[in-house]
């Protein structure tokens, strides 16, 4: 007979046990690892320190109290994160459009096209970033049931449940879902187009090193660093989101492990065995099981890494170019079953 849902549910590996959720960093999302954590405090799935004095297990997520974030193993207030964001990308957009008077009379540029097409670019990308922080990601006021929309989620930072939730953004201090994702895909490659412009354009001056200035010279020495780690910062989470849109995957299904298969040639956590050298039986229940119905401990015996992405577990996945359609194309405000996320 066909296993409950009750069954089911029990078989799942549950999060606070998964090596990914404990000890994996996920840039884009928050995730910390509990290592350096105190014992009087905890992460939750969003990256925040909440206390356990200020927890009401009665009362859900909603009454967890945000106190602060992580950043490069150092406790700060929330607010540090995203006037880093603010300051260091105003700071940095304005430095580059300072610099490029001395590329155009080196190279016998446009001054005044490459000043409109770079700060265009800058507008639209600090427009996004404002938007994303400001903007309703997506509420819905829905009755409990079975009638509820695919794909939505119940996060602490809102009363309300959020269609097609993605991630929480720490730095933007707001969920991403689905009113705000194109914006957050848009401004994503906005500062990773900025910060690639930034390197190619300080190249060029460095190149030409005899036309500059000591205090130039410092001031785009400066630069190339901001913009060198930016890129750094920018691009890996800006392809991770490329990938998801690509496959119409959301970074919370992700996170869970939903759309990932065991192969033969997975490996195991210690070693360089996979699981085609395993015993027959071992094998047997392993091989093809879908990762979100691994018990806890094979899922932590196993490289998290050789994973394979199966489509088949996606019911969205309708191939690159139909996803990406989708994703930039849709309307999201109509009176359809657009409007619910359900794509």
């Amino acid at each position: 007979s066909a296993a409950s849902p009750a069954s089911e549910a029990e078989k799942r590996p549950k999060p606070e046990l998964m090596r990914r959720n404990s000890t994996k960093p996920l840039a884009e999302d928050g995730c910390l690892g509990r290592n350096s954590l105190s014992d009087m405090h905890e992460v939750s799935d969003e990256g925040f320190l909440v206390s356990h004095l200020d927890k009401n297990p009665e009362a859900g997520r909603q009454d967890i109290k945000r106190e602060r974030t992580v950043l490069l193993g150092i406790r700060v207030p929330l607010w540090v994160l995203p006037a880093l964001l603010w300051t260091s990308s105003i700071l940095g957009m304005a430095t580059l459009l300072l610099l490029l008077r001395p590329l155009a009379l080196e190279f016998q540029l446009p001054l005044e096209n490459l000043q409109a097409g770079l700060g265009l670019l800058d507008v639209i990308t600090l427009a996004c970033m404002l938007y994303c922080m400001l903007s309703d990601p997506g509420q819905i006021d829905l009755p409990a049931g079975p009638a509820q929309p695919k794909r939505l989620h119940h996060v602490w930072t809102h009363k309300l449940p959020i269609r097609r939730y993605d991630h929480y953004c720490r730095w933007l201090r707001n969920s991403i879902g689905l009113c705000n994702h194109r914006e957050f895909m848009i401004m994503l490659t906005g500062l990773t187009t900025h910060s690639i412009l930034g390197i190619v354009a300080e190249l060029a001056l460095l190149s030409h090193l005899s036309m500059l200035t000591w205090a130039l010279l410092a001031g785009v020495l400066l630069h190339f660093a901001y913009s060198a780690s930016a890129l750094g910062i920018t691009f890996s989470i800006f392809r991770m989101h490329c990938g998801f849109v690509s496959r119409n995957e959301l970074c919370a299904e992700w996170k869970e492990d939903r759309h990932l298969r065991v192969v033969a040639t997975s490996r195991l956590e210690e070693g360089n065995q996979m699981v085609k050298d395993l015993s027959p039986q071992e094998r047997e229940r392993l091989l093809n099981r879908p990762v979100s119905l691994l018990r806890v401990d094979d899922y932590n015996d196993l490289d998290t890494d050789s994973f394979v992405y199966d489509a088949s577990l996606n019911e969205f996945d309708h191939g690159c170019l139909q996803n990406c359609f989708t994703f930039w194309c849709t309307q999201r405000w109509t009176r359809t079953y657009f409007e619910r996320g359900e794509f």
